[in-house]
């Protein structure tokens, strides 16, 4: 059963974390309707006179009650603060709010800006607040009336700085490399994930960006869901910020949502900076399936990638739009997801099918991730299928079915951009330990390589490059891993299997082989099964098929990813043989 981090069955949250604005007990953030903001105040009105804001604690957050009834009686309120690099409101419930704030730098007031509720969650309804505004150096800040009803518990939130790790690096605006890969430890043997045979793209670390561990509320273990797909957001904080304070800011972003929205770790899976840096965010291993909590009823499903920056009002650059290309790819790669434009089947309470790359917007009526970001989704879409076409494509297939003990034959397609490979690939099974033990090394020419193997239990095969002549072809762990086969065995005391197998993948319209195994503890079947595709009205028959001593193949076209299955039918042997389906078979198609 899929369940979506903080249902009430997975709740393991600290306490009441509000001081001055009453209990605020906060348990599990929440969503907050996105508002049409009315427009802000005039910028050049006068700040009204402020008063002393709440101290910042031991962990450099200040919380400072926001009573509705002065601010509605006097327009807008003020406070003087320690200095604070980042502003936002909290509050409980579900309430639909929208507040135009503005901060003081240097004596000088900004101009007003628009924080709504930032609709993060990760699962539950109780802590809600607005989109963080990371405002650089600031020591006032204003809030004005926006003419609507506001909760009782509304809490203003600074977030101050505080000395950076002594390990983060400092690089000037001028700076152009990217930060440090970062190899995205895991806390569980990797084999047991797909092949990544998509590059992956340079990704800033935790470290790097200074991440403080121990104020993360997943110490005890990190939940771990599955991919379908990903979402586009942004953070809606300022766009003015420099190369140099991208640490800071995601610092900020992080204390914001561990210390006062109580979410376990920050709510993206990855950031994307302005200059284009891609940065790790939720802790786990940026190759899993971490749930993070950035989008309402699809954290446990999908993961989440924040573009930093509001960008309602800027246009991202292409150096961003290649970010999302190049890490969308490497995701869906190592997830399986074979297409870009395929439709994620999300099945969590609350969620509904929608494409595999899709943006914040389509889940609820909220800006993220702005207009001028949501409208190159297309964009990113057909960027990251260009890559997953051109990535190397290494499959292992064959029939499914033998008498156990016999021989069956196994086939191995490797090629890149379409061009087939030539090189060595080494077949491996899988013990029951879940490790793997090499078997003998096959030789792959123009793309194809053949080997009969002959088991007499049920096992699970796989290839690995070893070496290859063809120029662009990565053969280092895990880029040359193929697709696991499965071959079912038949011994005297077991029962007739009928299997259909085939590739994972493939390319539209080309013709593809399936294999089909039909094997009884008496022997070899011959006779006629049905081969069926699944479509929207059911099973429809497509063709009978042959069985010749207990093995035939038959061809698809495939157009979209499909499901098959075979149904036994007329038996010509003169043993016995039980009705059977096979299990049913899916491949994708790119």
């Amino acid at each position: 059963m899929s369940k979506e981090i903080g249902s009430p069955w997975e709740i393991t949250r600290r306490g009441a974390l509000i001081t001055v604005a009453g209990t605020g007990a906060a348990l599990v953030p929440a969503v907050a309707a996105q508002a049409d903001p009315s427009a802000p105040p005039d910028d050049s009105a006068e700040p009204a006179q402020p008063t002393p804001a709440a101290q910042p604690d031991d962990q450099g957050v200040s919380r400072t009650e926001v009573r509705a009834n002065a601010l509605s009686a006097q327009g807008s309120l003020a406070w003087t603060a320690e200095p604070f690099e980042l502003v936002a409101l909290t509050w409980t419930g579900n309430a639909d709010v929208s507040l135009a704030v503005r901060v003081r730098t240097a004596g000088t007031w900004s101009e007003w800006n628009v924080l709504s509720a930032d609709d993060h969650s990760d699962g539950a309804e109780n802590s809600s607040g607005t989109q963080p505004f990371w405002v650089g150096d600031a020591d006032a800040v204003e809030i004005a009336d926006p003419g609507t009803s506001l909760p009782d518990d509304l809490t203003l939130v600074l977030i101050h700085p505080q000395d950076e790790p002594a390990t983060l690096s400092r690089q000037s605006d001028e700076g152009t490399s990217a930060p440090a890969a970062t190899t995205m430890s895991t806390t569980s043997n990797s084999d047991s994930y797909p092949p990544m045979v998509t590059s992956q793209p340079t990704i800033g670390s935790r470290a790097w960006w200074g991440a403080d561990e121990s104020i993360r509320q997943n110490q005890d273990g990190v939940a771990y869901g599955e991919v379908r797909g990903g979402f586009v957001h942004h953070t809606a904080t300022s766009n003015d910020y420099s190369y140099s304070d991208v640490p800071a800011i995601i610092r900020s972003i992080y204390r914001y949502h561990v210390l006062t929205r109580d979410f376990y770790d920050i709510g993206y899976n990855f950031l994307i900076d302005r200059f284009g840096r891609i940065w790790q965010g939720a802790y786990g291993g940026g190759n899993r399936a971490v749930i993070a909590a950035h989008t309402k009823y699809y954290n446990s499903h999908a993961f989440g990638v924040g573009a930093i920056g509001n960008f309602q009002t800027m246009t991202p650059s292409s150096r961003v739009i290649a970010s999302y290309r190049d890490l969308f790819a490497w995701k869906f790669d190592i997830h399986r997801i074979q297409a870009a434009t395929i439709t994620a089947n999300y099945t969590n309470s609350g969620a509904e099918p929608l494409p595999a790359i899709s943006a914040h917007r389509d889940t609820k009526a909220t800006t993220c991730p702005g207009d001028r970001l949501y409208s190159r989704l297309d964009t990113i879409r057909s960027g990251v299928q260009e890559v997953l076409d051109d990535r190397v494509k290494l499959q292992l297939t064959g029939h499914g079915g033998s008498i156990a003990g016999t021989g069956s034959r196994i086939r191995v397609y490797w090629e890149i951009a379409g061009v087939g490979v030539d090189g060595v690939v080494r077949l491996q099974r899988r013990l029951s330990n879940g490790s793997w033990r090499d078997v003998r090394d096959i030789r792959v020419s123009n793309g194809y390589g053949t080997d009969v193997v002959g088991p007499h239990n049920d096992i699970w095969l796989r290839v690995r490059a070893i070496s290859t002549s063809t120029d662009g072809v990565d053969t280092s762990w895990p880029n040359g891993i193929s697709t696991w086969h499965k071959i079912r065995t038949v011994g005297s005391d077991d029962s007739t299997i009928l299997d259909l197998s085939g590739p994972k993948e493939t390319e539209s319209r080309r013709e593809t082989d399936l294999y089909i195994s039909w094997m009884s503890p008496h022997g070899r079947v011959d006779g006629v099964v049905s081969f069926q595709r699944e479509d929207t009205t059911g099973w429809t028959h497509v063709r009978d098929v042959e069985v010749v001593n207990g093995r035939a193949r038959t061809q698809i076209r495939p157009s979209r990813r499909f499901r098959y299955r075979v149904r036994s039918g007329d038996v010509y042997s003169d043993f016995s043989v039980p009705f059977r389906n096979s299990y049913l078979y899916t491949i994708n198609v790119w």
